[in-house]
């Protein structure tokens, strides 16, 4: 069975996001993503938190999913990870 090695990256940086953009209880994650054969892209990950009673205690959770009153926040954070990933790296 074949299998695909992924580059070695340094451990300090491995699973960590290149960029975090946050505005309240949203945020948005910018990964960089590598190949074997050492090519590379950007995904972003938009979540929101929020407190959640369970039984005894509260806990926070993330969702994917937005109110109408997150959607302006959630643009302006999209667009924040668009020029962040579209800027000439110096």
């Amino acid at each position: 069975m074949a299998t695909s090695k992924q580059p070695k990256l340094p451990l300090e940086s491995r699973n960590k996001p290149v960029r975090e953009f946050r505005n309240g209880a949203i945020r948005c994650t910018v990964w960089l993503n590598e190949t074997a054969n050492g090519s590379s892209w950007h995904s972003v990950q938009i979540s929101r938190s929020y407190k959640k009673s369970a039984g005894d205690g509260s806990k926070w959770e993330t969702t994917n999913q937005f109110n109408l009153d997150d959607l302006l926040v959630v643009s302006k954070l999209a667009e924040l990870a668009y020029h962040f990933i579209t800027q000439p790296k110096t």
